[in-house]
């Protein structure tokens, strides 16, 4: 469904599909009711690159050959429907609409009106700490409850599910037999094309219900989506002046979909770049921009794309804009929002002072005899010293054990394996675990949930004798027997975690706000299993 903005057909589709019936090569009709269908007819693609492949090795006839070329045919049906614009593709006739011109939550909001939280069959889930995204499938119907649905920065982007009451076919109340809703909305149902607007105007009734919010999908207000114009106007010129002023720390790019196919790369397109990159990062599309930075507009990060390219690079799996793939926070007369999927939503936790109060009351001063991050020379290039250089240092001098990297086996959970930590401190009883550059969120929250992890792992008998394996080569029999015997008595240990950069301009060091949710929430973990908690802030010499 359109954005209620919207007026014309022609605001929908995007640059390639009006080129398209520019040339001829794509046709529009219209129907009596005043729906419109874009037709793009079969052309003869690319050919793949597997295919250039055998060529060289086979002998594929040029009939063969030129069969294997990529071409389908697809459409658009663009339908108004009480003054609303909605559109059903087929084929890949999605890749031609404007996807930033659509409700982003439509097909979610009546999925979870529609769907009964009991009768859930997938879910699909972002986390704003996180650059990860999460897509659970059960064999059955399941109550949403045993999709592991907790983390406050949690975001539901997707729901499958039955309804309790889906009617029936035979007196035509049959809405659908199974939902699945996101930004679009599929349905399973039999139809016929005739019933489309009928099935449109039920959706757009329960697009507008809050029949939601008695129900276990309440959770997806947790975070609101910003409705008034302005603030989300503000929201995106401070976004805007973040980034033309390099103080951005608190955002970073991550695509907003699941890619369920093979791929290859990422291409920027919109930067006049056509190399392919095995990431996405917020700094490799402004250095990609270079020079153009000062003209960066909301509508400049919605037109650039991110494209993720198939493994022979012959074609796109999927892609978005730059805007729709930029997620992070900012503070704004006193509240905090956040960005995901191109919607601005307010944080609203009756325990965010304690945010704050935690990193304050957990904080101590980094020990005094660390040698310091120091600046390297290679090649007359400068860079900081690694986590890993630095780790070894500090072993050697403080006399610490280096278990950095030093994975060990999950018993019962054939390939899961944890890391203890990155430096064991036996005299102090600490699990220490290091951070080199923690500007960003996705590090920091991954090492927080590690030393969670690791904490509740060294509880238990059979996860011990399995560490025991692995760290006693290192900390020697009788030292191994020691701590292992110590740490079943997590009161008597710390879980330390060493957060290492360089000062901003202003001298300060300081976590990206979605971090500081993440320590919080780990920290009452490893609390809760009765062991101490504590966090340092390192300074480290600057390369330029």
């Amino acid at each position: 469904m359109a954005i209620d903005s919207v007026q014309f057909i022609d605001e929908l589709i995007t640059d390639n599909a009006k080129a398209l019936v520019g040339a001829k090569l794509a046709y529009v009709y219209d129907d009596e009711a005043g729906g419109v269908a874009y037709i793009f007819p079969p052309y003869d693609g690319n050919e793949p690159k597997w295919v250039t492949d055998m060529v060289a090795v086979f002998d594929i006839k040029d009939d063969v050959r030129k069969s294997l070329r990529s071409k389908s045919p697809s459409a658009l049906h663009f339908i108004k429907v009480e003054s609303r614009l909605f559109v059903i593709t087929y084929g890949h006739a999605h890749a031609y609409i404007n996807d930033d011109k659509f409700v982003s939550d439509f097909g979610l909001k009546v999925a979870v009106n529609y769907i009964a939280d009991n009768k859930v069959k997938e879910v699909e889930k972002s986390n704003l700490g996180v650059a990860i995204k999460d897509l659970a499938q059960s064999s059955s119907l399941k109550s949403l409850d045993e999709f592991s649905i907790g983390d406050v920065l949690d975001v539901i982007r997707k729901v499958s599910g039955e309804s309790d009451s889906p009617g029936s076919e035979q007196d035509g109340s049959l809405f659908a037999r199974r939902v699945s809703g996101a930004r679009g909305l599929k349905i399973s149902r039999k139809m016929e094309i005739e019933e489309i607007p009928t099935l449109l105007k039920d959706s757009l009734q329960l697009y507008e219900s809050d029949a939601y919010k008695s129900s276990k999908f309440a959770i997806i207000d947790f975070l609101s989506p910003v409705s008034e114009g302005y603030i989300r106007s503000n929201l995106n010129d401070l976004l805007i002046h973040k980034i033309k002023t390099k103080d951005y720390d608190d955002f970073e790019l991550s695509m907003p979909d699941i890619a369920h196919d093979d791929f290859g790369t990422y291409k920027y397109a919109g930067t006049g770049s056509s190399v392919g990159f095995y990431d996405v990062s917020l700094d490799k599309y402004l250095e990609l921009k270079a020079g153009k930075i000062a003209d960066l507009s909301i509508e400049i990060l919605s037109r650039d794309k991110i494209k993720m390219m198939s493994i022979d690079d012959s074609g796109i799996v999927a892609s978005a804009s730059v805007y729709r793939s930029v997620y992070g926070s900012i503070e704004y007369l006193g509240i905090r929002y956040m960005l995901n999927d191109a919607i601005w939503y307010s944080f609203e936790d009756a325990d965010s002072k304690s945010v704050e109060h935690y990193i304050g009351e957990d904080t101590k001063p980094p020990r005094s005899s660390l040698p310091p991050f120091t600046v390297k020379e290679v090649d007359k290039k400068k860079y900081l010293m690694s986590e890993g250089e630095w780790n070894e240092e500090v072993a050697k001098k403080l006399d610490l054990f280096l278990l950095d990297a030093k994975s060990i086996p999950v018993p019962a959970q054939p390939g899961s394996k944890f890391e203890l930590c990155d430096l064991l401190d036996l005299k102090e009883k600490s699990l220490i675990h290091v951070k080199r550059s923690f500007r960003k969120s996705a590090p920091l929250s991954h090492l927080f949930k590690q030393g969670t992890n690791s904490a509740m792992q060294m509880r238990g008998d059979v996860a011990r004798e399995s560490a025991k394996a692995i760290i006693a080569p290192i900390l020697g029999e009788k030292n191994t027997d020691d701590f292992l015997s110590s740490i079943s008595k997590p009161a008597d240990w710390t879980v330390e975690f060493w957060l290492a950069d360089v000062p901003k301009k202003s001298g300060i060091i300081e976590m990206p706000y979605f971090s500081k949710l993440s320590y919080r929430d780990e920290r009452r973990k490893i609390k809760d299993m009765g062991y101490s908690v504590s966090i340092s802030f390192i300074r480290a010499a600057s390369p330029t």
